[in-house]
């Protein structure tokens, strides 16, 4: 009974039920039946056991789309073993990354081999075996030895429901990419839930479009059409081929294909180039992964006379969550998702409770098809753990150009002195002397038992290390080795803005205030407006406003720095930043947004006037925001200038720049200022008018719009679905 629920359960009946019906083709060499392929995995599964695969083991497979692919991901469950198929043209480095990451005992790769995959896997002492399908009445052989397998043994092996039968890696929320575990039930429920909304059967064929290293290409195009006793097509070129793709169809009969938005745009614009003379029959076309466009969308219908049924997948869900109905099952909503497909979904609130049609919530499913076991890298440890960690950020990082990276060795001998230069919330910065040339930096050891730590470390490299403005700390290097996150700056011999204001390093003239009140609004300038995509740095303050030897503003650390573009509006995110520099709204829906830096920009502005810090409880009970709006009036603000100028302090410059402060501090962001509109205040301008503020400090609006996970898989959208 347990097998039945198994996938290689449904796949061995789907062999016994249509054994002489088509399985796999490879267009124009190898055409093997249901029966012949379940042959064909027993006995590779045979092999790969005598090869000492086991229950639990992890079995990489780096692949193209081959008959060899679907042969040896099948054998690999088919021992309870775990297959984890891999993208065959990584980089060396990505492969030895993702091998070591995996947990990988054993690589698989073609006859013809992949020489980046091999290089990895001897580095890392993973046993490499080669294999080769010669015809659909030979069997696979793999390079292995006179190994001699016993078909007698491999029938005692039972597969279970709860075998972890596929290991994928999605994107990482923390510092590295998610290792999402996908059980033989998993797989058994999703492809069924497939087979079901689209009806398949045996009669169905299709042709693979996605490599099958994806889980949409997996699940959705292969494991389905298999375990419907359908037939599935390899492309000759083993990957998608736009000019023979159409070739392909018609030869092996489709009914119909799944694809991705960027996949049915190459397959229209290779239709409208040039039209094939007839084309199949297509029952519907599938599309997921991302929505075409409208217009995408209209022309495929028109064009090969089916149905393109949108659909929700996630690979949390083994695939599919959400699909349109057939024609024949009920109405097709273009733009929408469509229906669940045999699984519990709700859109919840904050609270847990279901919301009403058109709210914002958090969609929650439940069913056989959803993962149980992700495991992140907070539950990996050790050397293997921390190697992983360094080798996927320097795939990361590869993408990237400007800051050198360093050797741990180098920057230890730079800051043998030990002066420390400052604390932080996760790490020390050090004062360093580089060798080359002496040249003086600072550098920042970040604690590497944070996650968080890791993450700014990650962030601030590849947003910082890209960008270039004069009121900017530059990011000179970076470090990541023997489970060190080290970064290096351009040394700012006078400090920060708060050693000055708050520390007794200097009193700094009111010249030197203003100045580094209209660099810090060029940098934010900079950040919002000019760079290809927005910058929210969503921390800033006195204490990030580092100061050089000219006393030149240059506004640094951006480890919580995120990029938006510029059309979209806020980004929900976890509440991060520093007390009393938190715009009011943020508390409340955790979205950073351009009008969350104007705030913080704005209390600086009102610490460089005033000389007092935004909270300082010894002198003020209330804050600096509500203290400087009591203040409030004609000619008044002048009289909160820090009294340590006494009167050496230009009266016009002071007004605007606590006008400037108090507007863009204001507590309610739809009444901030774009930063263009603060640089016109500080900036004097004739068209510019002081901005006229409310006598009495308005109150924020309190909204409630944010995320509170129910405990549940789930993801932000509208109840509309």
């Amino acid at each position: 009974m347990g097998e039945e629920l198994a996938l290689t359960g449904l796949l061995k009946k789907v062999a016994s039920d249509f054994p002489d019906r088509t399985a796999v083709s490879t267009c124009g060499e190898v055409d093997l039946t249901h029966a012949q392929l379940q042959k064909l995995v027993d006995h590779t599964a045979t092999l790969l056991a005598a090869s000492g695969v086991g229950a639990g083991d992890v079995v990489a497979l780096a692949f193209p789309n081959t008959v060899e692919f679907v042969i040896l991901f099948l054998a690999v469950i088919r021992c309870r073993a775990t297959a984890a198929p891999l993208n065959p043209i990584y980089t060396a480095k990505e492969f030895e990354f993702y091998l070591s990451y995996s947990g990988s005992k054993l690589l698989l790769t073609p006859q013809e081999e992949n020489q980046r995959a091999q290089d990895a896997a001897s580095k890392l002492n993973i046993p490499r075996l080669t294999a080769k399908l010669h015809s659909a009445d030979s069997r696979i052989t793999l390079s292995s030895t006179g190994i001699k397998p016993s078909l007698v043994s491999m029938s005692k092996v039972v597969n279970d429901p709860s075998d972890v039968a596929l290991l994928l890696h999605t994107s990482g929320t923390v510092s590295h990419p998610k290792r999402l575990l996908l059980t033989q039930r998993n797989l058994a429920s999703s492809v069924q839930n497939i087979k079901w909304v689209y009806k398949l059967t045996e009669s169905d064929s299709t042709v693979i479009v996605l490599p099958l290293f994806r889980v949409h290409g997996l699940v959705a195009g292969l494991l389905s059409s298999l375990a419907a006793g359908a037939a599935v097509a390899l492309p000759a070129a083993v990957k998608f081929s736009a000019p023979t793709f159409w070739a392909d169809m018609i030869s092996y009969n489709a009914t119909w294909y799944t694809a991705d938005a960027i996949f049915h745009k190459k397959i229209l614009k290779c239709h409208l180039r040039k039209q094939e003379p007839a084309y199949p029959k297509l029952r519907f076309v599938t599309s997921c992964s991302a929505s075409p466009a409208p217009s995408i969308r209209a022309r495929l219908e028109e064009a090969f006379g089916a149905p393109v049924l949108e659909a929700y997948a996630m690979t949390d869900a083994t695939h599919l969550m959400a699909a349109n109905p057939l024609p024949e099952d009920g109405e097709h909503k273009p733009g929408s998702v469509g229906r669940p497909v045999r699984q519990e979904m709700a859109i919840l609130d904050e609270h847990g409770a279901i919301q009403a049609a058109g709210a914002s919530g958090e969609v929650c499913i439940k069913g056989p098809n959803v993962t149980e076991e992700n495991e992140t890298e907070t539950e990996r440890g050790g050397e293997e753990g921390d190697h992983s960690l360094e080798l996927t950020i320097d795939i990361e990082f590869e993408k990237f150009s400007g800051p050198k990276k360093f050797s741990y060795e180098e920057l230890m001998i730079a800051t043998a002195g030990g002066k420390i230069l400052g604390k932080g919330g996760f790490g020390v910065v050090y004062e360093g002397h580089l060798r080359d040339a002496r040249t003086q930096v600072a550098v920042k050891i970040i604690n590497s038992d944070s996650h968080q730590g890791i993450k700014e470390y990650k962030s601030e490299v590849m947003t910082l290390g890209q960008l270039r403005h004069r009121n900017l700390t530059p990011l000179t290097g970076y470090c990541h080795e023997a489970n060190k996150f080290i970064l290096v700056y351009e040394f700012m011999r006078e400090g920060s803005l708060e050693d000055h204001l708050f520390k007794g390093r200097s009193l700094l003239t009111w010249e030197r205030r203003y100045n580094i009140a209209l660099g810090l609004a060029s940098a934010v300038y900079y950040l919002h407006e000019q760079c290809d995509q927005c910058v929210i740095h969503r921390d800033i303050k006195s204490s990030n406003t580092m100061l050089d030897e000219k006393f030149n503003a240059k506004l640094g650390d951006f480890g919580l720095a995120r990029l938006v573009d510029h059309a979209r509006g806020p980004k929900t995110t976890e509440l991060i930043g520093t007390r009393g520099y938190v715009a009011p709204e943020y508390y409340i829906s955790c979205k950073a947004s351009k009008e969350t830096d104007i705030y913080s920009f704005g209390v600086v502005l009102l610490e460089i006037g005033s000389g007092r810090r935004v909270i300082d409880s010894n002198r003020d009970p209330i804050g600096l925001v509500e203290w400087l709006w009591k203040q409030y009036g004609p000619k008044k603000l002048v009289h909160a200038v820090d009294e340590r100028l006494g009167k050496d302090f230009d009266k016009k410059q002071a007004e605007a720049l606590m006008i400037a402060g108090l507007w863009c501090a204001h507590p309610i962001a739809t009444s901030r200022p774009s930063i263009e509109e603060a640089m016109a205040v500080l900036n004097l301008k004739a068209k510019a008018k002081l901005h006229k503020l409310p006598l009495k400090m308005p109150q924020s609006l309190r909204s409630i719009d944010r995320k509170v996970s129910p405990g549940c898989l789930g993801f932000w959208a509208d109840a509309s679905l």
